[in-house]
């Protein structure tokens, strides 16, 4: 008697619950995670802010002043606001940046400090959570 209602459930195109609920998980489609390049409005990043971003991150966790955008803020002289606003880094504030954090100008903004033709910039953390320089010919 199982077997019959089995091959009629097979029969009906699987209506069984655990059909069903294949078919209902079949259809939701899951929510795609945003890159983290990408801000709030789901525009590109630009390179030299998520330079910056990656380069707090890193302070987050060694635990190193300024290890957020509020304190990077902080240290700026501007509002958290104004920070988080940025799409790319003003030109005003890339040396303090560069001071207080350690990423190359010429990473923040390659489009006004690029480097000079033949010259690298290559970027290694040193075990205080600084971020250095160093160029080298190529």
């Amino acid at each position: 008697m199982a077997n019959t209602a089995r091959a009629s459930a097979q029969s009906r195109g699987g209506n069984t619950p655990k059909d069903r609920v294949k078919l209902a998980m079949a259809k939701i489609k899951p929510v795609p995670r945003r890159p983290r390049r990408y801000n709030d409005e789901g525009e590109p990043m630009d390179p030299g802010v998520a330079a910056v971003v990656d380069a707090l991150s890193i302070r987050a966790v060694r635990d190193v002043y300024p290890r957020n955008k509020v304190e990077l803020a902080e240290t700026l002289g501007v509002s958290k606001q104004a920070v988080s606003m940025w799409h790319r880094i003003p030109v005003l504030h890339v040396l303090k940046i560069e001071q207080a954090i350690g990423v190359p100008r010429t990473t923040q903004r390659p489009d006004v400090y690029g480097p000079s033709k033949g010259v690298t910039t290559r970027v290694r953390v040193s075990a205080s959570g600084a971020l250095r320089a160093g160029r080298h010919q190529e």
